[in-house]
């Protein structure tokens, strides 16, 4: 399991605890999560939000959201918390998929972080350092600014 914190404002110094904990609790259940990978390498999304709802619901971060583009992007979401969820099943680099889901939570109007959980590999190719290395090409690109305080990156 990985974890990486990418700051989308200058402002931010970390996570505040109340999204820490959220994620560390989908951290803790990585090596689950890891179990809905076939043999071939294939993923397939619902299981991974049937083993993580009833996770988050502790945190009273429950399914869907409220973003404005691409809303199917978010998972789950935390009004409390201000944190959307996004749980990519295999093409979150090679689809953009992790991508799309920081924007649609930059567009979602209750968020202020995103935590985009990814497969180590798909189908055998690394995915994790390539989507990392979006997000802070993201982050470090020049006239782009999104509504979001920073994305947490985890795999599993």
């Amino acid at each position: 399991m990985q974890k990486d914190f990418v700051p989308l404002s200058a402002a931010v110094r970390g996570v505040p605890d109340a999204v820490g904990s959220v994620v560390d609790a989908i951290a803790q259940m990585a090596p689950h999560l890891a179990t809905v990978v076939t043999a071939q390498g294939s993923i397939k999304s619902e299981p991974l939000r049937e083993l993580l709802g009833p996770v988050l619901s502790q945190f009273d971060v429950v399914p869907g959201g409220q973003a404005t583009f691409a809303s199917k992007r978010i998972d789950f979401a935390g009004l409390d918390q201000r944190i959307g969820v996004a749980l990519q099943a295999g093409r979150a680099f090679a689809n953009n998929g992790a991508i799309l889901s920081v924007l649609a939570a930059a567009s979602s109007p209750n968020v202020d972080w995103a935590v985009v959980v990814v497969p180590e590999a798909y189908k055998g190719n690394s995915v994790y350092p390539k989507v990392f290395d979006q997000l802070q090409k993201l982050q470090g690109a020049h006239g782009i600014y999104l509504d979001l305080q920073g994305v947490i990156l985890l795999s599993y």
